[in-house]
């Protein structure tokens, strides 16, 4: 899958999660939850996939680890993660940390991660993430977020960002 429908699929994936979480607690219910999680790893495991050479899709996956960790899967959709395919990234980012290859964005993304440390405890060079993580900037582009999966939704819901 491209990056492009990997975002389409999230977005469908989000709003099936919204539906479910207004609905009465049912085996139909638990079953969809389920199907839910299950799509959600299969996603993980393509932005996995083309990690090594796609920083979009390298930032995405790791959004999605970072959330399944920070945030109730019934909120989210996200539950057990491929540890493969977390591995694959977190491999991936410790080679942009250690060959100091980190983008402006993705360095507060990982400065906004770290208050949770130990959601990035697969990272094998935690002193070269220290020097990498940058603080959020003031603004981002609410319009390119919203074509970025969960992870746009995610970033666009904080209030902390000028519009």
């Amino acid at each position: 899958m491209t990056i492009d429908e990997l975002a389409a699929s999230e977005e469908q994936l989000q709003i099936e999660v919204i539906l479910l979480y207004d609905q009465p607690q049912s085996s139909e219910a638990t079953a969809r939850l389920g199907k839910v999680f299950s799509s959600y790893s299969s996603i993980h495991q393509a932005y996995a996939t083309l990690s090594k050479s796609n920083r979009e899709a390298l930032k995405r996956g790791l959004f999605l680890q970072w959330y399944a960790l920070t945030e109730p899967s019934y909120l989210t959709g996200l539950s057990t993660l491929d540890e493969s395919a977390q591995k694959m990234i977190m491999y991936n980012l410790n080679e942009l940390i250690t060959s100091n290859d980190i983008d402006d964005e993705l360095a507060w993304m990982l400065g906004y991660y770290a208050n949770w440390e130990w959601t990035l405890e697969l990272l094998s060079n935690p002193n070269g993430l220290s020097r990498q993580v940058a603080d959020l900037p003031i603004s981002i582009d609410r319009e390119a977020m919203q074509q970025r999966g969960q992870m746009g939704i995610y970033w666009n819901s904080l209030n902390r960002f000028k519009a």
